[in-house]
């Protein structure tokens, strides 16, 4: 083979790579992430590719990507799977009624996720019926709290490095952003998002702004996503 033929053929195979490593790239952009899908909505994406939705009841949420693991802190309408929500035929679904059994919280390993039940309570969300989620993955550990208000210890929370913590802070059946920022400060994460709030944007707006926790707050719109990457907002 002539040195021509071979330039050609190196031209050829650097052109290939450069194709493979741009496709890996914006694959690889659109893994390992926490996308806000409304109300209490989330959804999580591993490495590895793995999805996770928590709470997938909002009605403004996309819930088009297949599941591989569904989380449900309580059995409140707007906190249950839609009937919409698509799913792997190896997806399961992990409930407060297993995640809480005879006063034990459970947790459970699945792919390359850790799922660790936490107490969580309240007026109008008794503590024992319903829970909170620690969900671990890739060195990131996020507290989904669920319709969380205040209990008495929050040692189980507090002694823990957790990276994303969302509060619910409705003020009426949840917390209000004041008793939200007092837990938030208790628990220590690392960032902190307010959800669960009303549809009209004037009272978010008002509540998000009462919500002032001492270290860093993201307000997340509906869709917005979070790149566990570089942190930034999508």
């Amino acid at each position: 083979m002539n040195n021509k033929k071979l330039r050609l053929l190196a031209v050829l195979f650097l052109m290939s790579l450069s194709v493979f490593i741009t496709g890996c790239g914006k694959n690889n952009r659109k893994k390992f992430t926490i996308s806000f899908e409304g109300v209490a909505s989330l959804k999580i994406k591993t490495k590895a590719g793995t999805v996770v939705y928590v709470d997938p009841g909002s009605l403004y949420g996309d819930f088009s990507e297949k599941a591989d693991l569904v989380l449900v802190t309580h059995s409140h309408e707007e906190h249950l799977p839609r009937k919409d929500l698509q799913r792997k035929k190896t997806c399961i679904e992990i409930t407060n009624k297993e995640a809480l059994e005879n006063g034990e919280y459970k947790t459970f390993k699945i792919k390359d996720v850790t799922i660790e039940a936490v107490p969580i309570g309240g007026k109008y969300h008794p503590t024992g019926v319903g829970v909170g989620y620690l969900i671990s993955f890739d060195g990131i550990t996020v507290l989904q709290s669920g319709d969380m208000s205040y209990i008495t210890d929050f040692s189980h929370l507090s002694s823990r490095t957790i990276d994303y913590a969302f509060y619910p802070i409705d003020g009426l059946y949840t917390m209000t952003p004041k008793k939200a920022t007092e837990i938030a400060d208790i628990v220590g994460a690392k960032v902190n998002i307010p959800f669960h709030q009303y549809n009209d944007p004037s009272l978010n707006q008002h509540k998000e702004d009462s919500f002032t926790p001492s270290n860093t707050k993201i307000v997340l719109e509906p869709g917005q996503t979070i790149n566990l990457k570089t942190g930034k907002v999508f």
